[in-house]
């Protein structure tokens, strides 16, 4: 790239522009449709460029809890990072609390809340097995580990009704299961695997379980999917809902690892489903996440382009690509102008 101007036209003055500039890119490469999206994003979301359909989870119909660990507005937690509370950025008001002692509150840390086995954070109004169906979103790690729960509804009065996602109870035990009990002590789905895709292997990864009422389904990052059917019997009396392991009359079967966001909803067309899984694989970084989510950048039209507002031509795909991105960890910048 040689006699580079920026706003007048080489040959005369007819075609200069007329504007402002904020902020010009020039790679020497073509840059991958992944690394494109995290550039327009990091322009879009510094100038505040418009107009912008930014993905929320608060956008997702019949949602009914989201916990977010990378929002600490939404956490209470003690000069240790001992978390007492984790609100519930729903609208349902489904926060899950711990007024225990500190030893059994996770830590909140790097975005990220950590259970040892012992931590957990509950409320007394479990809704997920009350809704009919339900649709499970969670990016968490955590290492192989025997038959513990992660998501837990049930009771204080009873060890019987029992509903969980968790991991199987099988060598090797770092797959995705849930768990699925009666009040009449009778078991509807037990806890093994749902399919293959390992969940538990020390990195962050997207655990998906949905709920249809006769199967549990599941994914790992997106991937293809596993079902295991049951069938709905008896009642479900149950007054706890437990995040990190077994509530009942006292705790058990803790998860060992960490959780960075949890997303409850009804159950979603796919097209829904995709949309939240692109939000948190991109938010989060998710290595190896499924390469049917990795979609191209899309062009949109802005008119009018010139009205005194920031303006850009194209959009990601995937909204909040990034957090804290520099274009310099692209490699191969050749020109780089920044007016702010």
């Amino acid at each position: 790239l040689t006699n580079l101007k920026i706003g007048k036209d080489a040959g005369g003055t007819n075609n200069d522009f007329g504007g402002d500039i904020g902020e010009i890119l020039i790679f020497e490469r073509q840059l991958s449709s992944t690394e494109e999206a995290k550039v327009v994003d990091h322009l879009v979301h510094k100038w505040g460029a418009s107009p912008v359909a930014i993905f929320s989870p608060t956008s997702i119909p019949n949602l009914q809890l989201w916990l977010d660990a990378s929002d600490t507005s939404s956490i209470s937690k003690n000069s240790s990072n001992q978390v007492s509370q984790w609100n519930d950025k729903s609208g349902n008001g489904r926060n899950v609390s711990q007024s225990g002692a500190n030893n059994i509150k996770p830590t909140l840390s790097s975005n990220s809340m950590k259970f040892s086995g012992s931590q957990y954070l509950f409320n007394t109004t479990p809704f997920m097995y009350s809704n009919g169906s339900i649709e499970i979103f969670m990016v968490a790690s955590g290492n192989t580990q025997s038959d513990t729960r992660i998501l837990f509804e049930g009771s204080t009065s009873s060890n019987n009704p029992f509903y969980a996602f968790q991991i199987n109870n099988t060598a090797p035990q770092n797959k995705l299961a849930a768990y699925i009990r009666n009040t009449e002590n009778s078991t509807r789905r037990s806890q093994a695997a749902i399919l293959n895709d390992v969940a538990m292997d020390g990195t962050s990864k997207l655990l998906y379980w949905k709920d249809t009422g006769s199967s549990v389904i599941a994914r790992v990052n997106g991937g293809a999917s596993g079902s295991l059917g049951y069938s709905r019997t008896g009642t479900m009396s149950s007054n706890r809902f437990c995040v990190g392991g077994v509530l009942r009359a006292s705790f058990g079967a803790g998860f060992i690892g960490e959780i960075k966001e949890i997303i409850i909803s009804s159950p979603n067309p796919d097209n829904n489903r995709l949309e939240i899984e692109k939000y948190l694989g991109a938010k989060w970084r998710l290595d190896n996440f499924s390469t049917s989510h990795s979609q191209p950048i899309t062009h949109i039209d802005v008119p009018p382009l010139f009205d005194n507002t920031p303006k850009f031509v194209e959009k990601p795909y995937l909204s909040n690509y990034s957090v804290g991105f520099s274009p310099s960890e692209l490699g191969n910048v050749s020109y780089w102008l920044d007016a702010e």
